[in-house]
């Protein structure tokens, strides 16, 4: 939208052009032609200087040159406005009409890299090489922050799946001695791409992500990434002083913005199409990011406040194509392959999910409630809510396109919980909650709830800076304190000055940045909301950035915050300048520096337990954040722990990195068992794979005291056939040791899964045996067999009469075979059959068998009999080790009688159970009427001369009859052959569904985000239900039927609410000035307060 600037009203001379200079509240003269040197571009236009003097330079203006809008010629001017196309000058035609007109014929103030002279050969350089090569290259990397300084973390896309991996060492260093560190590789999808003869094809990209570890502060590094199987050439990059660095920070990039914009490439003659946007804002890119490193030398991270890519949609291909194009642009400065960038999700990227492919990103959060189906992809996240710590600063990277108050405050809390001592903290997010722009600030609706949601949240937690970008206009915000006021504030602005050091800063300073491009140029804001929480802003039609400086001096801390020009490297706005006492203790609570990581592992943060020890030191095993176990290094604590230790070596082979990874094999998570031993070393087989097991050099016996006052000494005596015996004092934790004797059996040899010759995978690690044959021990996986890997350690199993199920007996029946575990729901001369994915399914018997025999009667006592075979292990504070080894196998057998009461009390319903023999309904029924059989344990809802009926899934069906029959007196059937909402224009609820509400038709539940009638249940049961509905004025009201059916009593409104009158998932549903529904729609929701002036519908266990 184009906005206003009221300047004086002056007299227009001259048909083609206009002194604009001489017009201004300091006047100059005009220069005397259009080819005299620029010297400036303003925010008034563009000067020159002739003989010496400062002048306004007067462009020819070109009658329907612009817009089709003819120059101005007319003789009144009343107002001008100034946009990123150039000046408008407004008057009213001999009808009282308003008309505008284009005074102005400099070049658009968008960045058009055609008009600048200093980069021209360079410009004419790059663009044939970014048309034919450059924009195709989607395998640019991305480097992102790690969860602290000693981490990076690097995503890309590549045309294979092979392994990914990054490594880097000193740069004194040859590369075949830099640490190795592999990661993960995850399909994405095809692209349109163009081959060496320029033809266009499709391929297929995988998203790759690698994390190193084990950094150290003030040190030069280069690494070196494995891309498609092939080394790069190295990369140098540094780390810097911990108490003097600097960050940068851009708004939107929006690379791909210019599009539309009228181009001097012809004169002025036509708009630059989307290709030729790309290609110029990619260039202005790189100009920005040279320059600013030009001004900072060393930066230590780029915050990018959102929008990079200028795409919008992300639904099909030739859009997904463009916005790749423009991630190619943005990744492709040879300066950001040497520093890493926190990139926000803008609404522009909020369609796609491009960043989650493009950017590996710390401490991500996984599951916000915004995952949904997009496009063609599952539980579709465009980007993640992030944090990390960069010494003493904590940056938060929120998403605001899609995410609610709920996900943000836990993303907030976590991140505040994990680094709680930092000295600075810093939020980023897209949206300009306290902007001045034009095109957003006042209008959009999300604004104003992300300031209702996030001010309280930064005034709690004390952060003290927010950047944010999406209006295309620099403001600066006062300080903004939260302070419980109404809906539309919220919040109390105080004073703020620059170039002056603030002294404990109380409140936030919001930063809304400009285009970093220049592509996208907005105005701000001047309608008639009065703003009070604005202190300066500006546009100056140039690219700009931003730094942010952190020095330590003594015990003092200080932040500054500053914006450039890109071009002219002048200050724009600032400094803000904010110092306090540093806090001695940020990083206490993060781990010290890691031996570990120089192996590849992370070290451990929430368990000290040791399950390995080798030459490097001790190992644990953690979690990550998708349920994987890997291994850990155990850091030594400053707890003084007394331990007598001896040790017996068992050849020690010294795996110091995980030995399988040079064969192509992953390592086991702890506590997988050995399945196979060869020359290599010992195999497992975990995550349908094989995996190397890290052999532990040293079985160690110890005996743990913890020192107290007076000094104990604990010897522990071993016995072995060796005669080397070492004794070490070191520092761990007292942990109980239990007494193991096993005896080993020479290995078998199976060098692959001896399964899949048969045609079938191996089972994962601890899968059951459910059969055996003279192939091997068989598991049931996934619906189909696996074969049992067999350990070394030999366990006897009395097999009892193997029928030798050899395939699954009820395929000739035409059923599949049932999953591991399944529920016996019929037994008939066929077998047991199981009911599960809507099908019958054959029960495999298990050939160890255990009997159980269960009785239960409705209100009668029955004892019953288990029977359970027990293990008993010893447990002792010493361990005995011997060579010497010995099986013992103890087993017990208990048969415990115990009591079971069950009561069941139901109105005027008399139920008896018999057991009586199975009826063979090996087909379900119900389908020669036309209706699937119910689920296993649907609930009877109408019983006919057919059977009985169940609900499921909207629709009818007929549950099987298990051989136990139940003979049931029914009270008043009222035969409820059709559903009886249909006539009313609702389906009938499924079985079980809840009493919402309770009219003259019927009870009525809501599913599926639609009202349903509930099926009245011929079998009454007195019930007493009490049903809260909004309200502003009530009456109680009680129904009282027969004692065969429901009395119900209702609290109600005086009009009862339409099924639509409910909020929607996570709507407003409450607050001060909130006129709505305070229902939520969906039942598994409930209205939660956030603040009284705030309240949303959330799940009802949050």
């Amino acid at each position: 939208m184009k906005s206003i600037i009221i300047l004086s009203l002056f007299f227009v001379k001259g048909i083609h052009s206009y002194c604009w200079s001489e017009n201004l509240p300091d006047p100059y003269p005009c220069c005397s032609s259009d080819q005299v040197q620029r010297i400036d571009s303003t925010y008034d236009g563009d000067w020159g200087k002739e003989n010496g003097k400062k002048c306004g330079i007067v462009y020819e203006c070109k009658p329907e040159r612009v817009f089709g809008v003819s120059c101005c010629t007319t003789e009144i001017i009343k107002r001008y406005k100034h946009d990123q196309d150039g000046i408008w000058g407004y008057y009213d035609d001999e009808y009282g009409r308003e008309q505008y007109c284009y005074v102005k014929e400099s070049s658009p103030n968008f960045n058009d890299r055609e008009l600048v002279d200093e980069t021209r050969e360079e410009w004419n350089k790059f663009k044939p090489l970014w048309d034919k090569k450059y924009k195709y290259n989607y395998e640019r990397l991305a480097i992102s922050p790690g969860e602290d300084e000693t981490m990076l973390k690097f995503g890309w896309y590549s045309t294979t799946n092979k392994t990914p991996a990054i490594r880097y060492g000193s740069i004194d260093e040859p590369v075949e001695e830099y640490k190795v560190f592999k990661g993960t590789s995850e399909a994405n999808r095809e692209f349109s791409n163009v081959d060496e003869n320029g033809d266009y094809i499709s391929i297929f990209y995988y998203s790759n992500t690698v994390t190193i570890t084990g950094l150290e502060r003030n040190k030069t590094y280069r690494y070196q990434r494995l891309l498609n199987g092939e080394w790069e050439d190295p990369v140098e990059f540094s780390t810097h002083d911990p108490e003097n660095f600097s960050f940068l920070f851009v708004g939107d990039p929006q690379i791909g913005g210019s599009a539309q914009r009228l181009t001097a490439s012809n004169g002025f003659s036509r708009y630059m199409s989307e290709d030729e946007a790309v290609r110029n804002d990619a260039f202005n890119w790189n100009v920005t990011i040279t320059k600013a490193f030009e001004l900072t030398k060393t930066p230590s991270l780029l915050l990018s406040a959102g929008d990079q890519a200028d795409t919008m949609e992300g639904s099909d291909d030739y859009h997904r194509s463009y916005q790749e194009f423009q991630f190619s642009a943005l990744l492709s400065p040879p300066l950001i392959q040497k520093i890493p960038i926190a990139v926000t999700v803008g609404n522009h990227e909020s369609y796609s999910d491009t960043i989650r492919y493009h950017f590996n990103v710390p401490n991500p959060f996984l599951t916000p409630s915004y995952i949904t189906s997009y496009n063609d992809k599952e539980k579709w996240i465009d980007g993640y809510n992030y944090f990390f710590r960069y010494n003493n600063v904590l940056v938060v990277v929120l998403q605001t396109t899609w995410s609610n108050c709920n996900d943000l405050t836990k993303v907030i809390n976590d991140a505040v919980k994990k680094y709680p001592n930092t000295d600075w903290r810093i939020a980023m997010f897209h949206h300009d909650i306290y902007g001045n722009g034009e095109a957003h600030s006042q209008k959009d609706s999300d604004i104003k709830k992300l300031r209702q949601c996030l001010t309280p949240l930064f005034t709690e937690h004390s952060f003290n800076l927010v950047i944010n970008g999406h209006d295309h206009v620099y403001t600066a915000s006062k300080f903004i304190s939260y302070t419980g006021a109404d809906n539309l504030g919220g919040y109390t602005p105080s004073e703020i000055v620059t170039n002056k050091a603030i002294r404990d800063p109380k409140g936030t300073l919001y930063i809304t940045a400009n285009c970093s491009t220049g592509s996208k140029l907005y105005d701000y804001y001047q309608g008639e909301i009065d703003i009070d929480y604005v202190h300066f802003y500006n546009q100056t039609f140039t690219a700009t950035f931003g730094v942010l400086d952190f020095e330590k001096e003594d015990d003092i801390v200080r932040m500054s915050i500053t914006t450039y020009d890109v071009n002219s490297l002048r200050i724009t706005d600032g400094p803000y300048i904010f110092e306090k006492v540093g806090n001695e203790v940020y990083n206490t609570t993060v781990v010290p520096d890691c031996w570990a990581s120089s192996l590849g592992y992370k070290c451990c943060t929430k368990t000290t337990k040791v399950e390995y020890v080798d030459a490097n030191g001790e190992w644990g095993a953690e979690r990550d954040e998708f349920g994987v176990r890997n291994w850990c290094g155990i850091i030594k604590t400053d707890t003084t722990i007394a331990t007598t230790t001896t040790t017996k070596k068992i050849e020690p082979t010294e795996p110091s990195t995980c030995w399988s990874l040079s064969l192509g094999y992953s390592c086991c998570s702890a506590g997988v068992n050995i399945a196979y031993t060869d020359k290599d070393g010992e195999w497992g087989y975990e995550n349908n794979n094989w995996c190397g097991i890290i052999k532990n050099p040293v079985t160690t016996t110890t005996t743990t005291i913890p020192i107290t006052s007076s000094t104990t000494t604990t010897t522990t005596t071993t016995t072995t056939t060796t005669s080397t015996t070492t004794s070490t004092t070191t520092t761990t934790t007292t942990t109980p040791i239990t007494t193991t004797t096993t005896t080993n059996t020479e290995p078998t040899e199976p060098s692959t899964c001896w399964s899949l010759s048969l045609g079938y995978n191996c089972c994962s690690a601890g899968a059951n045996t459910v059969y055996t044959d003279q192939d091997g021990e068989w598991g049931f996986e996934m619906n189909e067999w696996c074969g049992i890997i067999k350990s070394p350690t030999t366990t006897t199993t009395q097999v009892v009469e193997p029928t030798e199920p050899s395939t699954c007996w009820s395929l000739s029946l035409g059923y599949n075979c049932c999953s591991a575990g399944a529920e016996v729901i019929l037994v008939d001369e066929s077998g047991e059959w199981g009911f599960e994915m809507n099908e019958w399914c054959g029960i495999i018997k298990n050939p160890v068998s255990t009997t159980t025999t269960s009785t239960t009667t409705t209100t009668t006592t029955t004892p019953i009999t288990t029977t359970s075979t027990t293990t008993t292990t010893t447990t002792t504070p010493i361990t005995t080790t011997s060579t010497t080894t010995i099986t013992t196998t103890s087993t017990t057998t208990t048969t415990t009688t115990t009591p079971i009461t069950t009561t069941t009390t139901t109105l005027i319903t008399t139920t008896t159970t018999t057991n009586t023999e199975p009826t063979e309904p090996s087909t379900c029924w119900s389908l020669s009427l036309g209706y699937n059989c119910c689920s296993a344990g649907a609930n009877t809802v109408y019983t006919d001369q057919d059977g009985e009926w169940g609900f499921e899934m909207n629709e009818w069906c007929g549950i099987i009859k298990s051989p136990t029959t139940t003979t049931t007196q029914v009270v008043e059937p009222t035969e409820p052959s059709t559903c009886w909402s249909l006539s009313l224009g609702y389906n009938c609820c499924s079985a079980g569904a809840e009493v919402i509400l309770v009219d003259e038709n019927g009870e009525w539940g809501f599913e599926m985000n639609e009202w349903c009638g509930i099926i009245k249940n011929p079998v009454s049961t007195s019930t007493t239900t009490f049903i809260y509905l909004p309200t502003t004025s009530t009456t109680s009201t009680t129904t009282t039927r027969t004692t065969t059916r429901t009395t119900t009593t209702i609290t109600t409104t005086t009009q009862t609410p339409e099924p639509s009158n409910c909020a929607e998932n996570y709507a407003v549903c409450g607050g001060i000035n909130y006129n709505g529904s305070s229902c939520c729609i969906n039942k598994n929701f409930y209205c939660k307060t956030t603040n009284e002036y705030y309240s949303q519908c959330v799940p009802i266990e949050q």
